[in-house]
């Protein structure tokens, strides 16, 4: 086979590299002692390898990282800048090696040989699991490759969808390419891809620090495709399904409505049947809809005036009574978000795409999806946000000395960091529990309101740091705060989760009536101390 690449020998990519200490913790014991920081600088040799081929190689191909020999005695230098130099020294067809030198002030600190193959992306399907719901890469691993994806996009797409409000058309086909838009019926396997679907969201993040675009795919993946894949109409399924998968069409969820917001079942929008000839026809408004403007197919949740019951419906744009108009929103401009209004417009049976009496638990079951998803974004942006700014906070020097040697700037950066961590432990913790098939509702919304509130503080720590420097329009800094504000109206506001939070603390608290023993108010008195078998623990029978 001939080569799909444009590597030649002696090629040489540079990368620098901030050494911090949670590098240096040594993740399995025993090993190499932890000052070594081994297992990051193996990660940061392969990751400038893999970002010289990466922009060389056709499109339809990737390239997999191989073997990597190292030798790494000489301690990294803490809070230390390592300079990375990746060299092309063979080409063989398909397979590259590289000789990779990591040194500090022109010493070296390790040395690698390391080989990488480029093959068609098609046949690289380790990222997300088969129809059986198998999964076969880690958290860490499709997140690393979707870093890798973001990072090779050209930014000046990035950037000019972002001023129209459009989405990359680039990135949305090779996202495709590499089956983010796959959805399976079956439940075990579509929670599988849900955990799969949070890395490569939390990936895409960290590399386009742009919560908006991955907003737009998670609620294509997330809401859309779970109800569109229980369709049993092979000709719907041909028509819809196999070009929103392949990355040609774009699907959007329609349910919040202009009086309601987030009382999202108080629909407006109806379906009826037309008394004369029995048709099914669709009347009413949904407002701020994530990309409505550049979608071809809406799963609208409709009220059915047979039932009173929420019923969802698959709504091509092209159909008459169906019109779409975009909104000017201050944030989240790399997800199209608009309106939509449907005026009797004439619903063919087969365009159902649930039951009677399943549609309400359908649409929880997809809000739920939404929460999980949520805290991922940002995650991703944050992260990289904060490695920034360390990285500024470093140069940039106040009374003769780097502002990062300052406790109240060091305060900000600790302050973050609890934060991120914290929220890291929550989502991933509902996320799991998920997997498993667990009851999630409380941590969902829990996770949601704690990581949007999150994003908003991250940020603004952020930039009291930079000061006015990053309060220039040049800087991202300013538009990630206002992205900021849309993820906390986004998928329910504060108090709609608390009200969520809270009556599954009612029925937590009912659960366990029977294990504690009635407590009376007068032993809480400092006169009358209560007894301490009063709050003893019963076993439950």
């Amino acid at each position: 086979m001939s080569s799909k690449h444009h590597i030649r020998i002696n090629m040489v990519f540079h990368r620098h590299f901030l050494i911090e200490a949670e590098h240096c913790i040594s993740r399995i014991e025993p090993s190499m002692p932890s000052v070594l920081g081994t297992y990051v600088i193996v990660q940061w040799m392969e990751t400038a390898a893999a970002e010289l081929v990466h922009p060389r190689i056709e499109e339809g191909y990737i390239s997999v990282g191989g073997k990597v020999s190292i030798e790494h005695t000489v301690p990294v230098p803490m809070g230390k800048t390592v300079d990375i130099n990746a060299k092309v020294v063979e080409v063989d067809g398909n397979s590259i090696r590289f000789a990779i030198r990591a040194e500090w002030n022109g010493k070296k600190i390790a040395q690698a040989d390391h080989w990488r193959s480029v093959m068609p992306m098609k046949l690289f399907n380790r990222l997300m699991p088969d129809d059986e719901g198998t999964a076969t890469a880690s958290f860490e691993e499709i997140r690393r490759r979707f870093i890798e994806i973001g990072l090779r996009c050209e930014k000046e797409d990035i950037v000019t969808a972002r001023e129209h409000a459009r989405l990359p058309e680039g990135l949305w086909k090779e996202l495709a390419d590499n089956r983010i838009f796959e959805c399976s019926a079956n439940r075990a396997a579509s929670r599988r891809q849900l955990y799969n679907l949070a890395a490569a969201l939390e990936g895409l993040c960290y590399a386009l620090q742009d919560v908006g675009i991955a907003m737009s795919l998670g609620s294509q993946v997330g809401l859309c495709l779970p109800f569109i894949v229980r369709c049993r109409d092979t000709e719907l399924k041909r028509v819809c399904l196999e070009p929103v998968q392949s990355g040609e069409q774009v699907v959007a969820f329609a349910i919040t409505e202009p009086h309601g917001g987030s009382d999202a079942y108080n629909l407006q929008t109806r379906l009826s049947r037309h008394v004369d000839d029995g048709r099914l026809v669709l009347n009413g408004r949904k407002w701020n809809i994530t990309n409505i403007p550049e979608a071809r197919w809406i799963v609208t949740i409709a009220n059915d005036t047979e039932n009173s019951a929420p019923v969802a419906i698959l709504v091509d744009v092209h159909w008459k009574g169906v019109l779409t108009s975009p909104h000017k929103t201050i944030g989240m401009r790399g997800s199209p978000i608009g309106s939509v209004d449907f005026e009797n417009v004439t619903i063919p049976e087969n365009y159902l795409l649930t039951n009677e009496g399943e549609g309400k638990r359908l649409v929880q079951e997809a809000f739920l999806r939404e929460r999980i998803l949520a805290p991922f974004l940002v995650l991703g942006t944050v992260d990289r946000l904060c490695d920034r700014i360390i990285s500024y906070a470093r140069r940039r020097e106040v009374f003769r000395k780097p502002i990062s040697n300052y406790q109240y700037i060091q305060k900000r950066f600790t302050d973050a960091k609890i934060i991120i961590e914290t929220t890291r432990a929550m989502a991933i913790r509902t996320l799991e529990k998920f997997v498993r098939g667990e009851k999630v509702s409380m941590e969902a919304s829990i996770s949601k309101i704690f990581s949007t509130n999150a994003y908003n503080e991250v940020v603004t720590h952020m930039l009291k740091v930079c000061g006015s420097h990053g309060y220039q329009e040049q800087d991202d800094i300013g538009r990630l705060l206002l992205d900021s504000v849309g993820m906390v109206i986004a998928g329910g506001t504060d108090e709609v989760h608390r009200k969520v939070i809270f009556q599954e603390m009612l029925m937590e608290s009912f659960r366990r009536r029977k294990s504690l023993p009635d407590l009376p108010l007068s032993c809480l008195s400092s006169d009358n101390p209560a007894p301490s078998e009063l709050f003893r623990l019963e076993k439950t029978s």
